[in-house]
């Protein structure tokens, strides 16, 4: 047909023919024709097809003609030039095959535009005029159809962008709920209220850990520490929920591995529409964009696994232990042994006092020119204050885990948060 389609447009008048039984109008006018066509219908009266054309408008002319008749007529005559029915059944073929329609058309196409100009010349200025505006309006469409393939893309883009943002806007409170106001009045979410129930605990914990218990017990507290850390420190978030299986059962599954499922199928469905946009609209370029989608789902890290949510609590776990638990035995440890050092000195002092004191000898040295009971009073204020800067140092090591913590906590939302949104990067 794009053959056909090109002689059509090198011919000076393309003159078409075509009958209604076998070929409708519409899939006639679907093909590109040129403007200065000639249409001629067989078979059908020219009412019939001016009734046809008002429902299916077309910018070409339209003729009712049979040359089947016209060829017939001349036969006729040929056959029996002189007969008087014969003369009469040519006239009658002829007027009936409206052949003269065609040539009345012809003769109009070849009337000189101007009298410098020929009937040929005429005739190649409006071939050449017509094919110019075949051409543009050609262009016209071709853009129109691009246009309207460009809205088509960008309305499914929308569509896709208004899931992805629905979805961001409800995955993080299905994750992070709300719960009901404190006392004070101020809303909390899931994470914040574990954070606040694994505050209250390690501070009642860290209370309760004074500097007498941990004396005799200084080698055990990373050990101690890290067992409650990874017992207790928000475990409201891994809590199992009740989740219906069948009709009749029911299964215990912790809601951050549910969520995580949750999230993976939101990805999973995410990714299949995205890649599904770019098959239904392969007339625009999109091999770059396929190519950067391709490597961003085949990464290791894209997939939300059912740990992916779990694992980011477990791995704050891991650096409270790691870090500010780690310090916080080694703070216990020097706080006992510089306070048990600093006693033995403040001991040696008070007996050096004692020892001078009875037997009237001092010992030699810086001492020698303090008097006993000096020298005693100093030992136990020595004793004194290692007794206080050893529980003082250990508060302070307590208060400075509890910071920390905090510090870190603070950080799990936003891991959380993160976490989900990994779900719609930002190539979508």
């Amino acid at each position: 047909m794009q053959a056909d389609s090109a002689q059509l447009y090198d011919a000076d008048i393309p003159i078409i023919c075509w009958n209604p039984l076998t070929t409708s109008l519409s899939s006639l006018l679907k093909t590109r024709l040129p403007t200065h066509s000639i249409l001629v219908c067989s078979g059908m009266s020219q009412p019939s097809l001016q009734s046809v054309l008002e429902k299916q408008p077309s910018p070409v002319d339209h003729i009712a003609s049979d040359p089947h008749r016209a060829i017939q007529a001349v036969r006729i005559l040929k056959d029996n030039p002189t007969s008087p029915s014969a003369i009469q059944r040519y006239q009658d073929e002829f007027i009936g095959s409206n052949v003269s329609s065609i040539t009345r058309i012809i003769k109009e196409r070849m009337t000189p535009i101007a009298p410098t100009l020929s009937s040929l010349s005429s005739l190649q200025l409006r071939s050449a005029l017509a094919t110019i505006q075949d051409a543009l309006a050609a262009s016209m469409a071709s853009a129109r159809t691009s246009q309207n393939s460009l809205d088509k893309a960008y309305l499914d883009i929308s569509r896709l962008r208004e899931r992805i943002e629905e979805v961001q806007a409800r995955v993080p409170l299905e994750i992070i709920q709300p719960r009901e106001p404190t006392s004070d009045d101020k809303p909390q979410n899931t994470v914040k209220a574990s954070l606040a129930n694994s505050s209250k605990y390690f501070g009642e914990v860290l209370e309760y850990m004074t500097w007498s218990k941990i004396f005799f017990k200084i080698d055990g507290v990373a050990n101690l520490m890290g067992d409650k850390v990874g017992a207790k420190w928000c475990t409201d978030l891994e809590k199992e929920v009740c989740l219906p299986v069948t009709p009749s059962g029911i299964a215990n599954v912790l809601q951050l591995i549910l969520h995580s499922g949750r999230l993976s199928v939101v990805q999973q469905e995410v990714t299949d529409a995205a890649f599904k946009l770019l098959d239904d609209h392969p007339k625009i370029p999109s091999a770059i964009l396929r190519n950067k989608m391709r490597q961003l789902t085949n990464n290791a890290t894209y997939p939300i696994s059912t740990c992916s949510l779990s694992q980011v609590v477990v791995d704050r776990r891991k650096q409270i232990i790691a870090y500010p638990t780690v310090r916080l035995h080694m703070v216990g440890a020097r706080s006992v042994v510089g306070t048990v050092v600093a006693a033995f000195a403040g001991a040696a002092t008070t007996w050096t006092g004692w020892f001078e004191m009875y037997t009237g000898a001092g010992l030699p040295g810086i001492l020698t020119s303090l008097d006993g009971s000096t020298l005693i009073a100093a030992g136990w204020l020595i004793d004194l204050a290692a007794l206080r800067w050893g529980i003082g140092y250990w508060a302070k090591g307590k208060r400075l885990w509890k910071e920390d913590c905090d510090r870190i906590g603070d950080g799990l939302e936003r891991d959380l948060n993160v976490c989900d949104m990994s779900v719609f990067p930002n190539h979508y």
